[in-house]
């Protein structure tokens, strides 16, 4: 072959083998997203004491369940990724023994609730956005005041929704939905995660629309007054304090003076719960935190 052939030929062969090379890893960016948001079920305990109520988020059907009514004090508590809402019974318990209402749900594709897959990280921002028009209609179950507690995922959301609540308390929530789901890959390739970032936000884009890829739960909490206690485990690898957290943004937020920082001894979820009882200094900073608010309230 000629020179001016094999250069014609190079010109050819090396965009074509980038297109490739950019298809196939779409797709792995894809495949490896479906794998990671597959459904997630798991056996749950028997809790008699709680009325069971039904919502729709888009197509499925969501379940979640109330405890404790009669309380002018709701509290409402989304969990983490790979976690069903019993799981949050030790906090439930605690909560409850203190007085307040509370409500939990499974997000879609998870436990009780329908849907074939998780769908993706923003996901749960919809579901808990159903789950607040639930609680409405039913006349906040005859709360006048509502928290939202939300861990890892579910701390995502709860700041997302923050101008639908009183107050917010995020445990180990993460920052954005780009954060949600590096976060997982990092602890596994570490910043080589980077690189797939654009294929990784054009898949979240496809999924859920540009709003969807940049939800951000420092702009959310920017764009209202609700009061705010931000809960970080000292030890926690998953969603640490210098990135991809709500507390890693504290140098954006601590302007703000409704919005409170804490860090807790602990990792990722014993900062919540553990061997069937809620962390101890994690529930007296939600306490303290719930009736420092009352005070200012009243």
């Amino acid at each position: 072959m000629t020179k001016p052939h094999k250069k014609r030929a190079a010109w050819i062969i090396i965009p074509a083998a980038l297109l490739a090379f950019l298809i196939l890893s779409f797709a792995v960016t894809g495949a490896v997203y479906a794998r990671v948001f597959r459904r997630f079920d798991k056996s749950a305990p028997y809790y008699p004491a709680r009325e069971e109520f039904a919502f729709k988020s888009g197509k499925n059907e969501l379940k979640g369940f109330l405890y404790g009514r009669g309380s002018d004090e709701l509290i409402v508590i989304v969990s983490g990724f790979r976690a069903i809402q019993e799981d949050c019974l030790p906090l439930v318990t605690a909560l409850t023994d203190e007085g307040f209402s509370v409500f939990t749900f499974d997000p879609t594709g998870v436990g009780r609730s329908g849907g074939r897959d998780q769908k993706g990280f923003p996901q749960i921002v919809q579901d808990l956005d159903a789950c607040l028009d639930l609680i409405e209609e039913n006349g906040r179950f005859g709360c006048s005041r509502i928290t939202l507690l939300g861990h890892s995922r579910g701390g995502f959301a709860a700041c997302m929704e923050a101008s639908r609540a009183d107050r917010v308390i995020t445990v180990g929530g993460l920052a954005s939905t780009m954060d949600g789901v590096l976060q997982g890959a990092y602890t596994k390739v570490g910043k080589a995660v980077y690189l797939n970032y654009p294929l990784l936000y054009l898949w979240q884009t496809i999924l859920f629309g540009k709003d969807g890829a940049d939800a951000s739960a420092v702009d959310a909490l920017l764009a209202c007054d609700t009061e705010v206690l931000v809960i970080q485990g000292g030890t926690d690898k998953s969603v640490p304090a210098d990135r991809f957290s709500v507390y890693s943004k504290a140098p954006e937020l601590s302007s703000r003076s409704n919005i409170s920082f804490a860090v807790v001894s602990g990792g990722h979820v014993d900062v919540l719960y553990s061997d069937g009882r809620a962390n101890p200094a994690t529930l007296n900073l939600i306490l303290e935190f719930l009736q420092e608010d009352e005070e200012l309230a009243a």
